[in-house]
């Protein structure tokens, strides 16, 4: 018996290295990411003052040795537009938009000839995202689709960065588009998407945008319990919209807890429903309106407990 468990070992080795070369020659021609853009991903997974960083100095080493790169042109869009999105002061927002849109349309211009197709997208991904924060939704849109119509795998394979990764924040830009009659529509397609994608698939980001839109739909309950079931003990921004929760719901104890949850993220400590509302892209007036008052009443007036 322990014979045969032996020679089952060594066939089952044998089989693993063959399968191990057949990997590695597979994976011998394919382009390496560079391990800067590997830094600035993780940074922005973080989206701490200090993650985001390190990440910023990771951009601009790559774009000192080539300045035609195309990922670290659409990611340096993505930062400088990221970056006043999670409270940064800039006093000439206009400049900051030119800025981010240059860096885009070279990611854009760059990435069409590039050697490596995985390089198409992520101009087009990039000026949607900046043109969302500037509030132009027609514009924002047509980007985003041009980056959706290439299939996943001309999208690098890192978490945040697949084709799934634009497609969700395509969604969480149409919670922001719609109106209250349209919002249950843009709630169907996102349950549809997470039933389609599988298990081993699912991002957490897709429920955030869930609980986000029902939040808005005031369907506090419901958002609560995507947060209890999917959420809770992810990213501490999240506990906004738990707070939000629970301050609609008028539980006290629990609002204070996610409140200062929040509050605790590096970055967060300062945050208000004026900042939060500044940087919120609603077309609809009154979805605006009632995510302000809901972020107001989340952060209150206490303090941290």
């Amino acid at each position: 018996m322990a014979k045969r468990a032996t020679g089952q070992r060594k066939a089952l080795s044998k089989k693993l290295s063959k399968k191990s070369a057949k990997k590695k020659s597979k994976s011998a021609g394919k382009p390496k990411v560079n391990h800067n853009l590997l830094t600035y991903y993780r940074g922005l997974a973080v989206n701490t003052p200090k993650s985001l960083k390190r990440g910023a100095a990771a951009i601009a080493k790559i774009l000192a040795v080539d300045p035609n790169d195309p990922w670290a042109n659409a990611e340096e869009a993505h930062r400088l537009v990221n970056e006043w999105r999670n409270g940064a002061d800039v006093p000439d927002l206009g400049a900051l938009f030119a800025q981010a849109h240059y860096y885009a349309q070279r990611a854009i211009s760059v990435g069409a000839t590039h050697a490596n197709p995985r390089a198409r997208p992520y101009g087009f991904w990039a000026e949607g995202f900046v043109y969302k924060y500037e509030g132009k939704q027609t514009e924002s849109s047509a980007n985003y689709l041009r980056a959706a119509l290439y299939s996943g795998t001309k999208f690098q394979q890192l978490a945040g960065r697949r084709r799934r990764a634009l497609m969700v924040e395509i969604m969480e830009s149409y919670v922001y588009w719609a109106s209250e009659q349209d919002l249950p529509r843009v709630i169907e397609w996102i349950e549809q998407e997470i039933t389609e994608s599988g298990s081993s698939e699912r991002e957490n980001w897709f429920y955030w945008v869930k609980c986000f839109a029902l939040h808005l739909s005031k369907d506090f309950t419901g958002s609560d319990d995507i947060f209890k079931s999917q959420l809770s003990g992810g990213d501490k921004d999240i506990s906004l919209i738990a707070a939000a929760n629970y301050a609609r719901l008028g539980n006290e104890t629990k609002r204070r807890n996610q409140r200062n949850r929040f509050l605790s993220k590096p970055g967060n400590g300062s945050w208000s429903a004026d900042i939060e509302d500044a940087r919120s892209p609603f077309a609809d007036g009154n979805l605006r309106a009632l995510w302000k008052e809901s972020v107001r009443l989340a952060l209150g007036p206490d303090v941290i407990m």
